[in-house]
């Protein structure tokens, strides 16, 4: 192949790839809320509202420190609660799986969270909690 064609090729391929990689990492995700976990067992609650509108997936990601999250309710609009099982410790810059919604009407209030940080941990983590639509 031709030198000259080669960096414009190049070029092209690296552009295509990160505009890709962009468009697949944004998938819809919405951020809702974050909360500042303390030392110790706890219980936070990240507040949402119904002009966020409804989402189908939620996801909790961790900043700062490893927390370990236990249990989860949704709380949602209409005054359903679902209970979600995570269990699961989550190191700074990981995520949990992502947790489906059931029903349709998932307008969400407010996600309340069982955790645990380990008192030996430097810093506090930050739970971050998104949602898909």
């Amino acid at each position: 192949m031709n030198r000259r064609f080669i960096i414009p090729v190049l070029l092209f391929v690296s552009l295509a790839l990160i505009a890709a990689c962009a468009s697949a990492a944004s998938d819809d995700w919405v951020f809702l809320g974050e909360a500042t976990a303390r030392k110790g067992a706890d219980r936070d609650e990240i507040r949402v509202g119904a002009r966020e509108g409804q989402f189908s997936k939620i996801q909790f990601r961790v900043r700062e420190s490893g927390v370990e999250i236990k249990d989860a309710k949704v709380h949602y609009v209409n005054g359903t609660i679902e209970d979600v099982e995570v269990r699961a410790f989550i190191e700074a810059g990981d995520e949990t799986r992502v947790i489906d919604l059931k029903g349709t009407d998932r307008s969400i209030e407010k996600v309340v969270f069982w955790y645990n940080t380990p008192r030996r941990a430097k810093g506090q983590a930050v739970v971050r909690l998104f949602g898909l639509r």
